[in-house]
């Protein structure tokens, strides 16, 4: 049985080991008192919950407190190899694929090519490759450039594939959790706050194509069947002249009203006069936060963490 297994076990009997690891999560270090003021639990169920996360290997002591004179508490933290994420970016040109640990450091980053013409074999080999590296990896989070639904390919038009279940696929053969996303959707992950209500928006441009993609309190919004931001099905993008990114990233503002809005472009300049024209067009109590990236693959990744970081 997998680790994470057996965890989602211990937490189903006893619940309160969940709200100590997500504390964790959330504080890197802590002692028992911090958890206690924190989540209004009891002494005794915090430190019964603390040896219970250790048991399971997602927690583990760390150093003595100081003190100013009383009895030093015992610092915990999540265990860094309690299990490790492999994070995979689909290109044209092949794969991009990092390893991290539980707390998110990056342990390794590869480049691979990637047969296309048998993609769903090829990238299976390559997730079977990374188990082999790597026997802590237990799920892995993969970007793709095609319309994504679930555990579906819904279609990906260069490739010819339509209705597929990759996840299925995959994890049959390697035994590894596999989650999926397309990569503009993704984008919109990269400026997540962790706050409620928080409404993220992004926009990726390149000399082919325009994307929008849509997160709500840090989950990815698809829509019905996975084709919401698809703007090749939404030509005239509400009758607004000017350039097209702009008017793409005017709608997406009054639809959606956003706390902040990522945009992708490899041109720095380029995206910033999208943001003046953006400004320029609207009240300055509707603009969002707005964050620029230049680097599709540190872009992906920082999304694809954002994924699959709340697996717990």
């Amino acid at each position: 049985m997998y680790k994470l297994q057996r965890y989602a076990q211990t937490v189903a009997q006893i619940p309160s080991v969940g709200d100590v690891v997500d504390y964790l999560k959330k504080n890197q270090k802590c002692t028992i008192a911090d958890i206690v003021e924190a989540t209004g639990l009891s002494h005794p169920t915090v430190a019964h919950a603390l040896r219970l996360a250790q048991e399971a290997d997602v927690a583990v002591k760390k150093e003595i407190a100081n003190s100013s004179g009383g009895r030093r508490a015992q610092i915990y933290a999540l265990n860094p190899d309690f299990i490790h994420f492999a994070l995979i970016v689909v290109r044209e040109e092949g794969v991009v694929y990092q390893i991290r640990d539980f707390e998110g450091k990056v342990l390794s980053t590869v480049q691979k090519k990637c047969d296309k013409s048998d993609f769903i074999v090829a990238l299976t080999r390559i997730v079977e490759g990374i188990t082999i590296e790597d026997v802590l990896v237990e799920t892995c989070a993969i970007s793709l450039p095609c319309v994504v639904n679930g555990p579906m390919i819904e279609e990906w038009a260069r490739l010819g594939l339509r209705k597929v279940n990759i996840v299925e696929q995959i994890e049959t053969k390697t035994g590894v959790k596999i989650r999926i996303e397309n990569d503009m959707k993704l984008f919109s992950l990269t400026g997540c706050q962790d706050e409620e209500g928080d409404i993220q928006v992004s926009l990726y441009v390149d000399k082919n194509s325009v994307g929008i993609g849509v997160s709500i309190d840090g989950k990815v919004f698809k829509g019905a069947s996975g084709y919401a931001g698809e703007l090749k099905y939404c030509p005239n993008m509400g009758g607004l002249v000017g350039d097209k990114a702009v008017r793409a990233a005017l709608n997406a503002i009054a639809m959606y009203n956003p706390h902040s809005m990522t945009i992708f472009a490899q041109d720095t300049a380029k995206a910033s006069s999208y943001v003046n024209a953006i400004s320029k067009r609207l009240p300055e109590y509707l603009l969002p936060r707005f964050v620029i990236y230049d680097d599709y693959v540190v872009a992906q990744m920082q999304g694809l963490w954002e994924l699959v970081r709340g697996v717990l």
